[in-house]
């Protein structure tokens, strides 16, 4: 599935953005959002970012859409992969998209064809550059603005 651009959302509810685990570098909590500081000197070809266990399964029944605020800086290439994953026990959903590398982008996933987004259990937000390219030192993943819509304007 792809991961879709907007603009503008309605009736939505916010998701804590308090996440337990990062991947190949470290996450510090920036006012609502979070920054993960990727580790440049990890293998290239891994993915950097965050991941969220909900104590309790979260619903995504009414409201089917996934979102956040994404920003990427220090990517030796001009774009990155980007991938936003639910999971619901072993069961993964998975929405993918190559965006253009130190922009602020606003994007969501459906999960609304998903047949386990009543139960889904954790959240995984992971960024690499796009191609062979690595990252430089200091290169930063931004999250903000975690949230469930039911629905949003395509740009």
């Amino acid at each position: 599935s792809s991961l879709l651009l907007t603009s503008k959302t309605k009736s939505s509810r916010k998701i804590s953005n308090v996440w337990q685990n990062a991947y190949s570098g470290s996450a510090t909590k920036r006012g609502s959002g979070v920054v993960l500081t990727v580790n440049s000197s990890a293998n290239r070809n891994l993915y950097r970012g965050v991941g969220k266990t909900f104590k309790k399964p979260i619903s995504f029944a009414r409201r089917n859409l996934l979102m956040c605020r994404l920003q990427v800086t220090g990517s030796r290439s001009a774009k990155v992969h980007v991938r936003i994953r639910a999971f619901s026990g072993n069961q993964i959903f998975e929405a993918a998209r190559v965006l253009q590398s130190g922009k602020e982008y606003t994007l969501y996933a459906n999960l609304s064809k998903w047949s386990y987004k009543k139960k889904v259990t954790k959240i995984q937000v992971l960024v690499k550059p796009y191609g062979s390219k690595g990252w430089e030192n200091g290169g930063k993943i931004v999250i903000k603005s975690l949230k469930q819509a039911k629905t949003a304007a395509k740009t």
